[in-house]
């Protein structure tokens, strides 16, 4: 009532092979699945950290690129803020180019500049500048001899001040010298509608002002005074040949 079944060789290999891969599959794909994700994973977590360090250098490089772009804007508006204080000798012109400076560059809309009179007894105004014609006291004298804490302090040390300061309605001031002695100050009261406060790169041309816009002044004042007495010595030894 019994026999054997006997079954062909490759089917048998056959079924051995599907019970392997059964096992396999049962025992050994999940982990190797779970190890090739983790490694999948962690190169994935790699390549996004270098891509934010990527975005982040390039941040870096446009922040540096926009100072580097920022001072060379800078030093281009010292250079002509130099070179046009001293590209003339003609006092008004001289005078003509401080007022531009400190209103377009500086953003001064109220401003006065006082330099040393010849005898050392007071300042006199030879800059004024202000929108409704009115300069607060003690300035809106034809002589400053004194009366404002920030601004004589300013005189007597040569240092920028800041204001505005109880008693005093000056917003800055700055010392002028030539050759390192102080010959007068520029005093700002108001600043232009448009600019809530002074920005650190003012610093700068306030510096530049300082030290270039008094030396421009005298200059062209020892100028303008040679040149007319040189004139008047030509007119005279002219009158002399004719006579």
């Amino acid at each position: 009532m019994t026999s054997q079944v006997s079954l062909p060789l490759w089917l048998a290999l056959i079924m051995g092979a599907l019970a392997l891969w059964a096992v396999v599959d049962r025992l050994l794909i999940p982990g190797v699945r779970y190890l090739m994700r983790r490694r999948f994973n962690r190169a994935i977590d790699e390549l996004n950290q270098r891509l934010t360090d990527a975005e982040t250098d390039r941040e870096n490089l446009l922040e540096r690129l926009r100072e580097r772009e920022q001072q060379m804007g800078r030093l281009m508006t010292l250079y002509v803020t130099t070179y046009q204080l001293h590209c003339t000798l003609d006092p008004q012109e001289v005078q003509s180019t401080i007022v531009d400076i400190v209103i377009n560059l500086l953003g001064a809309e109220s401003f006065v500049l006082f330099l040393r009179s010849s005898d050392s007894t007071h300042y006199e105004p030879v800059i004024v500048h202000t929108t409704d014609g009115l300069l607060p006291p003690p300035f809106d004298q034809d002589r400053y001899q004194g009366g404002d804490q920030l601004v004589d302090a300013v005189l007597a040390h040569g240092s920028l001040a800041f204001g505005p300061v109880e008693g005093s309605p000056v917003l800055v001031a700055v010392a002028l010298r030539v050759q390192d002695v102080i010959v007068g100050t520029m005093v700002v009261f108001r600043l232009l509608a448009h600019k809530d406060a002074l920005l650190h790169a003012d610093l700068e041309l306030l510096d530049v002002i300082g030290s270039h816009a008094a030396s421009a002044l005298v200059a062209s004042r020892l100028y303008a005074n040679m040149s007319r007495k040189l004139r008047t010595l030509e007119e005279l030894i002219s009158l002399v040949k004719v006579g």
